[in-house]
């Protein structure tokens, strides 16, 4: 639910930009940015360390575990060509949100990652998902981290 709103958000800003024709902002959006980010990494943190901590498995059939197998790494993989094919643009908002992509990508992998060892009967699936999950949100946080200590530096900046 964050990553969708967030990416209405910067849909949003984005086409108001298109229209304006202006990069008014930019380091404005990549503070927002780097906010989401934050609270993103750390609602996938707490969701994983839940998980780590009181998680069960679940019981999937191997049909239903090829098909979130195949979906998680053709989400990574065309996250990753969009995020790479859009480097060029030097337009925070379009890098903003091919790498929320990445990101989703990314949890598409961590689900992946539960259901092949939940399939697999694995006793420990949801203890080492969720802390594959604990460790890709932690980073997630961190990169947040980053991006504002690096953006709120510039003192010329108003918000």
């Amino acid at each position: 639910m964050i990553m969708f709103i967030t990416r209405c958000i910067f849909l949003h800003l984005y086409t108001k930009q298109r229209i304006n024709n202006s990069s008014y902002a930019q380091r404005e959006y990549l503070i927002v940015g780097g906010l989401f980010y934050v609270v993103l990494g750390g609602v996938l943190s707490t969701i994983c360390l839940y998980m780590y901590r009181f998680g069960g498995s679940q019981n999937y059939s191997k049909t239903i575990m090829l098909i979130i197998a195949t979906l998680g790494f053709v989400k990574i993989i065309s996250s990753i060509v969009g995020l790479v094919r859009s480097r060029n643009l030097k337009n925070p908002l379009i890098m903003y949100l091919k790498s929320l992509n990445v990101i989703d990508g990314l949890l598409a992998i961590v689900i992946t990652q539960y259901a092949i060892l939940s399939t697999q009967h694995a006793p420990n699936a949801s203890t080492s998902t969720g802390i594959f999950g604990l460790v890709i949100g932690l980073i997630i946080l961190l990169i947040g981290v980053f991006i504002l200590i690096k953006n709120i530096k510039n003192k010329d900046l108003t918000i």
